[in-house]
Parts: C-alpha cells; structure tokens; sequence
C-alpha cells in the first residue's frame, strides 16, 4: 500500500490490535504567549473501503451535532490505501493519507490504522469509540489556548476561496492550515467491505493548504472541487506545530 508502513487494515478487524485506548506522544506540545477559548479540532480518518469506519463516521456526526455552537471543528480525512481493497472511496486522496503518516512520524510510531480519531493534534484513538471522543473534546475544550488566530474567507469566483488570516502568540515552527469540508454527504457503496450500504460523511476535508506563520499575517488560496461548493460548504482555520503536531489555535473562518 503506497507510502504506507506498518498499516493495519485486516478486513473487518482494522482496529483490533489496538483496542480502546488513547496513545502517548513522545514529546509535549510548546505553548504560546497568548490566551484564548478552548476549542476540539477533531480529525477523523477514515475510508469508504473499511468496514470499521461507518460506526467512527456516526461518531464525529454524533460530536458535531452536539456541540451546537462549541468550538468543535471536524475534518473527516479520507485516506486512499483502502482503495485496492474493492472500492475505491470518492473523497480519498493522498493528501489525507500524507497527513496521518505526519503524525505517525511525528509520534515515532510505525502504526496506521482507520478508523483513527485525534483531538487537537494530541490525543488518538480508535475512532469510534464515543467514551473517548467525548472524553478529549470535553478536556480539550477546557484547556484555554495559548495562540491567537483570526481568519476571512473571500469567495473569488466558482469554487475559489481567498482566506486572510493573522496569528498571534505561537511558538517557532508553527503553521497555519485552512481546510474546506462539506456535510451531509451520503454514497452507495457496491463493492468492498462496505458493499450494499449507504454511508453518510460529516467535515469532509475537500482541500486544504497552508503556510508557515512567519511574521504573523498572510493569504491562503483555495480552490474546491466541484463537489465542494454550496451552502454545506465550511472553512475551518487552524495553528499546528510542525514537529510535535499539536495544534494550538483553531477558528471556524468568517465569510
């Protein structure tokens, strides 16, 4: 499986060497010199082709209706190494894949599996467990942030997306991410473990960019697919450190 080391993704049992436990991290996150809200970044990757995702799916759905107007921010990452497994998922992409094999690195660990949840860059664990997601967005809420981050969102013709953003108080190494997700998405899925099933995605990460926070202000660009754009389109703007990948500030984006 392409780039991959190590994945566990045995058919029907993707999660179970694992069980349900979060992960250590090796290194703590640095903090900033300013102070904001909690918020839950919580990424979720996952694949149309693995028959352990859906319940992980229900999950972040279940985490993002709850919140109402909580800062909880989903991106559903959508990984592309099930795809010679019988089915080939509509929204995976390398990118998706490239992202959880950082935090692997990141992590000095060899283990990639779906579904995998993780919570401000800092706490993973296997995605569909509802006591441990409820558990990390609820600490993770209560932990204020230590870098300040605004952002504007401007639409420059179809699908096109200009994000203003600024950052105060991060440490060296940061960057600043921007995400375009859609909701409400559902696929019939004819092969594959999932084969004869409806599966409904929530946050679907659809395209992402970022850059390194430098002097503190900039632009991102964004151009969405064309099964991105419409009124289920949300930007979702974040600060994460490089090395350790926690990520210190996140904002939906104003538009």
């Amino acid at each position: 499986m392409r780039g991959i080391v190590g994945v566990l993704v045995v058919a029907g049992v993707a999660v179970a060497a694992f069980a349900l436990r979060s992960e250590s991290r090796p290194a703590p996150p640095p903090s900033g010199q300013a102070t904001g809200p909690g918020f839950a970044v919580v990424e979720l990757f996952t694949s149309e082709g693995c028959s352990s995702c859906p319940p992980a799916d229900a999950n972040l759905a279940r985490l993002l209706k709850a919140a109402g107007d909580a800062p909880v921010l989903g991106l559903s990452w959508h990984v592309d190494y099930w795809d010679r497994l019988g089915w080939k998922d509509p929204f995976s992409s390398e990118a998706a894949t490239a992202r959880q094999n950082a935090y692997a690195a990141a992590w000095e660990t060899r283990r990639l599996y779906t579904p995998q949840m993780v919570v401000n860059g800092r706490d993973a664990f296997v995605g569909s467990s509802e006591a441990q997601a409820d558990a990390a967005v609820a600490a993770a809420l209560k932990r204020p942030a230590t870098v300040a981050l605004t952002a504007r969102a401007t639409a420059e013709g179809e699908g096109a997306w200009r994000i203003t953003w600024s950052v105060e108080g991060a440490p060296p190494g940061c960057v600043v991410g921007v995400a375009l997700t859609v909701g409400g998405r559902s696929v019939a899925v004819p092969r594959g473990e999932n084969a004869g099933r409806t599966l409904r995605h929530e946050g679907v990460v659809r395209a992402y960019a970022q850059a390194p926070v430098g002097k503190g202000a900039g632009e991102i660009r964004l151009d969405a697919p064309a099964d991105a754009r419409g009124p289920e389109v949300a930007l979702v703007a974040l600060v994460q450190h490089d090395a350790t990948r926690a990520i210190l500030a996140a904002a939906r984006v104003a538009r």
